[in-house]
């Protein structure tokens, strides 16, 4: 994971997220994670595991994950941008 610390913005966003990662050969709701506002970092953590990416600016935080950054204020799930 790499660290780096720049100005940044930020969209808030209440709505929850569902990802779904599975193998090829199992149904698609074998493995299913929903990520929501308020979730902290270490339920993201154990979600998703450890990120590409971190950012930290203040009390926000952005970390990025193959096709979304999940942004953090105050170690909770403030959005998901895709």
């Amino acid at each position: 994971m790499s660290r780096y610390t720049p100005g940044a913005s930020v969209l808030i966003s209440a709505a929850a997220l569902t990802i779904s990662t599975f193998p090829s050969h199992t149904t698609p709701a074998a493995k299913r994670t929903e990520i929501k506002a308020g979730m902290t970092n270490d339920e993201v953590r154990r979600a998703l595991g450890e990120p590409e990416a971190e950012v930290v600016f203040g009390e926000k935080t952005r970390w990025s994950y193959p096709g979304m950054t999940i942004v953090f204020t105050r170690n909770k799930v403030t959005d998901v941008q895709f």
